[in-house]
C-alpha cells in the first residue's frame, strides 16, 4: 500500500487530536478496569430456521469483529460496544446509522449473551466518534 498522501495524513492527524480530546476516549479510559475484550474475533454459525424448514446446520456464517466487550462497572451488565468513524453531521444521519449498524450490533450481542449464558442480553452501544457520542441501541 502507497504511504497517505500530505492532505490525507494531515486529515489523519486532526482525527486522532479530536479522537484524544474527546468525551468518548475519556470514558474508553475510565472502562479500562471493566474491559473484557478488545478486537474480540467472532466467528458465528447462520442460525437454522425451523419455520420455513431449514433444519440442518448451515454451511455459511458471520465474521466480524467485536470493538469492545466490558462489565459496566455501576450496574455489572454485559455491555457490548461497537465504534463507527462514519462521519454524522446531525440527528437524521445518525438515526440513519442505527439503522444501518443496528443489525450487526444485535447479533454480536446475541452471540456474547450465548457464549456467557447471560441471563440478560448485553446492552449495546454504537460509539459514534465523529458526534463523540454513545447510543444506545
Amino acid at each position: 500500500a502507497a504511504p497517505p498522501d500530505a492532505a490525507a495524513q494531515l486529515q489523519l492527524e486532526r482525527d486522532l487530536e479530536r479522537l484524544l480530546a474527546s468525551d468518548l476516549w475519556r470514558r474508553r479510559l475510565e472502562l479500562e478496569p471493566a474491559v473484557l475484550a478488545r478486537e474480540l474475533p467472532l466467528l458465528l454459525a447462520s442460525p437454522t430456521a425451523p419455520e420455513v424448514g431449514v433444519t440442518e446446520p448451515p454451511l455459511d456464517g458471520w465474521i466480524g469483529t467485536l470493538d469492545l466487550l466490558y462489565r459496566d462497572p455501576a450496574s455489572g451488565e454485559l455491555v457490548v460496544a461497537d465504534f463507527k468513524s462514519d462521519r454524522v453531521d446531525d440527528a437524521a444521519a445518525e438515526a440513519a446509522k442505527v439503522a444501518t449498524y443496528g443489525p450487526q450490533l444485535r447479533l454480536y450481542g446475541a452471540a456474547v449473551a450465548a457464549a456467557f449464558a447471560a441471563a440478560r442480553p448485553p446492552r449495546l452501544e454504537l460509539w459514534l466518534l465523529a458526534r463523540d457520542r454513545i447510543v444506545e441501541l
